[in-house]
């Protein structure tokens, strides 16, 4: 994603629009991405349950065993009832899930995750618009970049220090429109800092562009917290559910109000299960997509404002910590701050020599020939 040089920030309205913008594509991406990992899984994967104590402990129950057919029945039966809030069904001290709602709620954030490395402009820009608000990380982020300019075989004069802050502090607080440098070179009144100064502004902005990208993780898509699990978890149990067992789950009203009968149709669901599960997981997967697509579809912009916030705030975290260790291991614009320093300093001392042997020549002018 590109945009105009002059756009040099984006308040978080601005950068969560941006995101919206390329919504459909993550949409896809998402869809068919859960339509393969199912359509890779056994039949006995789609069809394990999860039953987790309130300690964390885990146990697997696995097609058809007892145990299992009367988890499967508790959780038909729970799919019928409606519920305020996200929840998963209890039964036996246990909440129960199915194998396959960890895998494709890590599969999500993946790619929640890979959507926002790829938008680290949107982050970057949005992060330029928090740091111009705070004056304080300016200039330490300034001052940390000096660092790079250690190794320089010239040594480093604190005029050109002082100057390598200032130019940095001017972009960090909006005082420079052009973020290519060109319009500080009428107030350094030198070409070699001016040069200087382009690629010093060029080259944090590509540092801070590796921060921000060091900072998406699996929590931007995490950060809506046990709730957006339950409700994918919950869109894999109904999957599960509707696609191994239509007949059944139509039934399921009448099932719970024949309670004395409950053992006598266990069974019957097994058979019909069974009967239609040979395109299991494909048809699972399908059905597993659209339903999940469906749940982003309905916070995606909220979720989106949430990892901006959360990854910003990592980033500026302590003093703007991971912006100065990038700048510090960033080799590159090491490289390039000591060749335009050692240019800088051979410009200034090229100077200084005309300068000198002008006055030279001045002062012999007024001697007069017969001087």
């Amino acid at each position: 994603m590109s945009f105009p040089l002059q756009r040099t920030t984006l308040t978080l309205d601005e950068a969560v629009v941006e995101l919206h913008r390329d919504r459909k594509k993550f949409f896809k991406l998402v869809q068919r991405n859960i339509r393969e990992l199912v359509a890779e899984k056994s039949h006995k994967e789609c069809t394990t349950i999860i039953g987790t104590k309130q300690n964390g402990e885990r146990k697997e129950y696995e097609p058809w065993a007892r145990k299992w057919q009367k988890r499967v029945w508790k959780m038909m039966w729970y799919k019928q009832k409606k519920h305020e809030k996200p929840a998963l069904p209890d039964y036996c001290g246990e909440k129960l899930d199915s194998l396959l709602s960890e895998p494709i709620v890590n599969r999500v954030g993946e790619l929640h995750r890979e959507f926002m490395q790829e938008h680290s402009e949107v982050l970057r820009l949005y992060a330029m618009d928090r740091i111009r608000d705070s004056p304080q990380l300016q200039r330490v982020i300034a001052v940390s970049a000096i660092s790079a300019l250690r190794s320089a075989a010239e040594p480093i004069t604190e005029e050109i220090k002082k100057t390598f802050v200032e130019v940095i502090m001017m972009e960090l607080s909006g005082q420079v429109a052009d973020t290519m440098g060109g319009a500080v070179t009428h107030l350094l009144n030198d070409a070699a800092i001016a040069a200087f100064s382009s690629v010093l502004v060029s080259a944090f902005h590509g540092v801070l562009g590796k921060a921000v990208f060091s900072c998406v993780t699996h929590a931007s898509f995490h950060s809506g917290g046990w709730s957006a699990f339950v409700a994918i978890a919950k869109t894999v149990i109904a999957s599960m559910l509707a696609t191994g067992g239509t007949a059944v789950a139509a039934h399921g009203p009448a099932a719970v109000a024949a309670a004395p009968i409950y053992f006598f149709l266990i069974p019957i669901v097994i058979l019909v299960v069974a009967w239609q599960i040979y395109n299991f997981p494909s048809r699972m997967g399908k059905k597993v997509g659209e339903k999940v697509v469906k749940i982003l579809k309905g916070d995606f912009d909220s979720r989106n404002r949430s990892a901006l916030q959360m990854t910003v705030e990592e980033m500026l975290r302590d003093n703007a910590k991971l912006v100065c260790k990038e700048f510090a291991s960033d080799t590159e614009f090491a490289q390039k701050a000591v060749g335009l320093t050692k240019e800088m300093i051979r410009a200034r001392m090229k100077a200084e020599s005309q300068s000198q042997s002008g006055v030279v020549e001045v002062k012999r002018e007024w001697a007069g020939p017969g001087m």
